[in-house]
């Protein structure tokens, strides 16, 4: 393990993970957990694959951007991160 986060591209890859989750996944769960069904979820899924079609052409975007949803919608943890 200790050999492993020395590693460049391990490192790279850990650092990519927990940008998706603070950016994408982390508000999109809470956004999930706080809705009373399945139906609500359109709008900001709908956003969510906007962004997603847009990062795969350039993903670079994905850093300068902000959280893919509003923070009407969902509740935004922010430190020294974001």
């Amino acid at each position: 393990m200790s050999f492993d986060i020395r590693q460049p591209l391990y490192l790279g890859g850990i650092k990519a993970l927990g940008l998706l989750d603070k950016l994408v996944t982390g508000p999109l769960w809470r956004f999930i957990e706080s809705v009373p069904n399945a139906l609500s979820l359109n709008t900001q899924l709908h956003q969510l694959q906007v962004c997603l079609k847009k990062w795969r052409k350039d993903a670079i975007t994905l850093l300068y951007d902000r959280c893919v949803f509003s923070e009407d919608d969902v509740s935004i943890t922010r430190n020294e991160v974001y």
